[in-house]
């Protein structure tokens, strides 16, 4: 009768807690659709020395994400779709799109143990306009005409805590870019990758060390791009030192340094300092920083790899008390090198980009303006076998979007009247 008592209270307490489980999670849905115009001096980004097409251009298209929320999970997926299409040129212009899917998980185990998993495909035609995000836009090479390309990333992520002054994470990333419908041979290029990280907080100080490896293949072809680092397996690996100091609950600074190595498997390879220093301020919704930085990097688009040096400023502000109009802006310069294969280092481009967008939004309505101008100027390298194009392009978008949000504690649409 005993085992029978504790058996049975045993099962009430797990179907309780199982209960109390379902019953704290929750769903939430997001539907932003989105429709705008424009117009662009280089619709198709034609390479300098060749007429570039100007055209009015009009957009449409959205983004659907669901999350499912327990106690120590969180499951989400989401999907993005724009379309734009050219409306007037003497040279016809390709439609672009721009199609992302999204699907990401996270546990928490216990209290001192996160798991991640995420997926990313981006499937997207070069001559589409799409808006940068100054918080999240990371500049690299620009490809030139209408290309459609699709990028592939998964990623897997351990992050554990022993206690409040400790930390230690992992990070494991596969990714891949295909062309699919290339007019002329472009590079398909594979990189994994994997960052160790460990930090020590102290008081105001946080200390920390970043242990990174990476290995980019471009499969052998005769046709491409050529060089000693075009082509086959680059290692590329920096250990960096870091240090972050909190000179106010706003104002934070970061400094990392440590050495840098991009190495083929016959032994060539260059060896490169490597680091960065930010400062940064953040008040939310207002943010701003400004990051210089040099380190190896996987040039995806191109097939090869480099020493990139780069200068970066974001800035997000409202305009009002109520923050209802805001502008958000970045502005960056690149400069990378390519390995040359006699331990030098030679030119391959540099880069100038630049966006600014007004942002406002209709009090309790679901709806939000923007009015964005973006630029780029990319003046690339005639390296034997590696050449890099000229680039250039500015564009003026305005946009008008909705973001619909379902789901318990959300608030009701239109101040109540859905």
């Amino acid at each position: 009768m005993i085992r029978r008592g504790f058996l049975a209270a045993a099962l009430a307490a797990g179907w309780s807690l199982a209960a109390a489980g379902q019953a704290r999670a929750q769903l939430f849905a997001t539907v932003a659709p989105a429709v705008g115009g424009g117009a662009t001096d280089n619709a198709t980004l034609t390479a300098n020395g060749a007429t570039p097409t100007g055209d009015a251009f009009g957009t449409a298209g959205g983004s659907l994400h669901l999350r499912y929320q327990t106690p120590r999970a969180n499951q989400a997926i989401g999907y993005r779709f724009m379309l734009t299409h050219y409306v007037d040129t003497d040279v016809p212009v390709t439609d672009g799109l721009y199609n992302a899917l999204m699907i990401a998980s996270s546990f928490t185990p216990t209290a001192r143990l996160a798991l991640q998993l995420n997926l990313n495909m981006e499937l997207s035609r070069v001559s589409n306009i799409d808006p940068a995000n100054p918080v999240t836009v990371a500049p690299q090479a620009a490809l030139a005409g209408s290309t459609l390309y699709l990028n592939t990333t998964v990623s897997q992520g351990m992050g554990y805590q022993p206690d409040a002054r400790h930390s230690y994470s992992e990070l494991l990333t596969f990714s891949q870019l295909r062309y699919p419908e290339a007019a002329t041979p472009l590079p398909t290029t594979t990189l994994v990758s994997v960052l160790l990280r460990g930090t020590l907080l102290l008081g105001r100080e946080l200390y920390g060390v970043d242990l990174s490896v990476g290995d980019s293949y471009t499969p052998t072809d005769p046709a491409i791009m050529q060089g000693t680092f075009a082509q086959g397996q680059t290692f590329l690996a920096q250990a960096l030192f870091g240090w972050r100091h909190e000179l106010s609950p706003m104002w934070s600074t970061l400094l990392q340094a440590g050495p840098s190595v991009l190495v083929k498997l016959d032994g060539t390879g260059v060896l490169a300092p490597a680091g960065s220093a930010t400062i940064n301020y953040s008040r939310v919704p207002w943010f701003a920083g400004l990051t210089l930085s040099q380190a190896p990097a996987a040039n995806i688009y191109f097939g090869d790899a480099t020493i990139t040096d780069q200068v970066m400023a974001r800035v997000g502000l409202p305009l009002t008390r109520n923050e209802l109009i805001y502008v958000g802006g970045f502005g960056a310069y690149l400069y990378a090198r390519v390995a040359n294969g006699q331990a030098q280092l030679a030119r391959d481009f540099d880069q100038f980009s630049g966006g600014l967008s007004l942002f406002v939004r209709f009090g309790r309505l679901p709806i939000a303006g923007a009015a964005t101008y973006m630029a780029l100027t990319q003046r690339g390298s005639n390296l034997p076998n590696h050449e890099i194009p000229d680039l250039a392009r500015q564009t003026v978008l305005v946009t008008i979007s909705g973001v619909l949000n379902f789901g318990k504690g959300t608030p009701p649409l239109f101040g109540g009247l859905l």
